[in-house]
């Protein structure tokens, strides 16, 4: 529904955050109007979103440091050089999640049992519906006045 009412045809990573801001603010609003503050699904809520806050800006830097070590390949390295740097980097990343403060670990751990890490995919994906986060949580606490309408007016106009 945010596509529908805000899109910018020119901007996937603008539309894909917007609509992201959007729907969790949504449902966090939504929570707070039907159930009294300290409704465990409202309490849940909130700590999953405390929790995709912090995971979140940790995979913008992680995103920051597979750039510097991919600025660092060239065409001298070896394929096997460049895909074991990466594996390292992305282990070392996945390992510092433990270090977090999550409310709930588990749901962000990586399965080392499988010898799966995630790919380039896991961490653009943050950039794609997470970066701009913290800019739309000021314009909606400073310019809208943490009035939902008057974020969606913002944007529309």
């Amino acid at each position: 529904m945010a596509h529908a009412t805000i899109y910018f045809s020119d901007s996937t990573q603008f539309n894909e955050n917007i609509a992201t801001f959007i729907g969790e603010k949504g449902a966090e609003l939504f929570l707070q109007h039907h159930f009294s503050s300290n409704n465990v699904p409202l309490i849940n809520y909130l700590s999953y979103l405390a929790d995709e806050k912090t995971y979140g800006l940790y995979m913008l830097q992680a995103c920051s440091r597979l750039d510097s070590l991919y600025s660092t390949f060239n065409d001298t390295m070896s394929v096997y050089n460049k895909t074991l740097a990466k594996y390292r980097l992305i282990a070392q990343i996945m390992l510092e999640v433990k270090n977090l403060p999550l409310k709930n670990y588990k749901r962000y751990q990586c399965d080392f049992k499988d010898k799966k890490l995630p790919g380039n995919t896991h961490f653009l994906d943050y950039k794609r519906y997470r970066s701009t986060q913290q800019t739309f949580e000021v314009i909606y606490t400073v310019k809208a006045g943490s009035d939902f309408k008057k974020f969606v007016g913002f944007f529309k106009n």
